[in-house]
């Protein structure tokens, strides 16, 4: 039995709801209805039903979900008894958009039970860690090109203005105060220079704090203090971490701003040929649209 399809199925039944099942397990709504589908014809039962805009859990569902805690338990000590298998390691690094937001997922998901080693780097810096071999693997949004590493576009996350929900109901946009990152970037492929992308040149906004770290940052929105441009996939898991008075909620662009993406980079030395560990970052990677 594939183990993960059967952890799919208990998320369903935790959250019921497949939709927010889908967004805790960081993958697709679509990949995770092909998952239910695959365990249910495996084990020749029905296990959810839909009903009205949720879903119901069979009975037959509600008798393999007492018994799959049981199973993934059995699983996971046959695993732990072979000593001899060679432990998976993995030396990635990357800022804190994916330190705090991305790694926790990433590694529940793909390397639990893997020595995992996690380097918080700024961009230049990234690339000095591949070069000089204290990392394997980087996550970047911004190249910087070095002679040796190779970047390979792998996702876009759409960027977003977040505030608290009851804050700024009825201020102009241009009196929205800011937080914005004290450090800017230098020498990028794409010209962007301050390391949240914000188009500053055509669409100027009050910057009135500046943190070096986003969690920081999010501190002051969480306030009602100000507003904070980023990742829409930070804002959506903020919301589910958080007591209800302090969930952010998206606002509109200014008139005449253009939607605003950045690419995500698997980076690498070029000497060193793609891995599963790089393709399993990949995949999860493209899930934080």
């Amino acid at each position: 039995m594939e183990t993960t399809r059967l952890r799919h199925f208990r998320m369903v039944v935790e959250t019921q709801n497949l939709r927010r099942a889908a967004e805790l397990l960081r993958i697709s709504h679509s990949g995770l209805s092909k998952s239910l589908k695959a365990l249910e014809a495996e084990l020749g039962l029905t296990l959810v039903m839909p009903s009205g805009r949720g879903l119901v859990v069979t009975d037959d569902g509600r008798r393999v979900y007492a018994r799959s805690a049981e199973v993934l338990r059995a699983v996971e000590a046959l695993s732990g008894a072979n000593a001899s298998r060679p432990v998976l390691k993995v030396r990635l690094g990357t800022f804190e958009v994916f330190t705090s937001f991305f790694i926790g997922d990433l590694v529940r998901e793909h390397f639990a039970g893997a020595e995992v080693e996690v380097h918080e780097l700024v961009p230049g810096r990234l690339e000095e860690a591949l070069l000089g071999s204290r990392i394997d693997i980087g996550i970047t949004y911004e190249p910087l090109p070095r002679a040796g590493v190779d970047y390979t576009k792998v996702a876009s996350v759409r960027m977003g203005t977040f505030v608290r929900q009851d804050a700024f109901t009825d201020t102009p946009f241009g009196d929205i105060p800011f937080v914005v990152p004290v450090q800017p970037i230098d020498g990028t492929t794409s010209g962007v220079r301050g390391s949240d992308a914000w188009p500053g040149e055509r669409f100027p906004r009050r910057d009135v704090y500046r943190v070096d770290v986003l969690t920081t940052g999010l501190t002051l929105v969480r306030q009602g203090l100000c507003a904070v441009f980023m990742p829409e996939f930070v804002a959506r898991l903020h919301n589910t971490t958080v007591d209800a008075t302090y969930r952010l909620r998206e606002l509109p662009r200014p008139a005449g701003m253009p939607a605003v993406n950045r690419d995500v980079y698997i980076v690498k030395r070029e000497s060193t040929p793609e891995t599963a560990t790089m393709k399993k970052i990949a995949r999860a990677l493209r899930t934080l649209r």
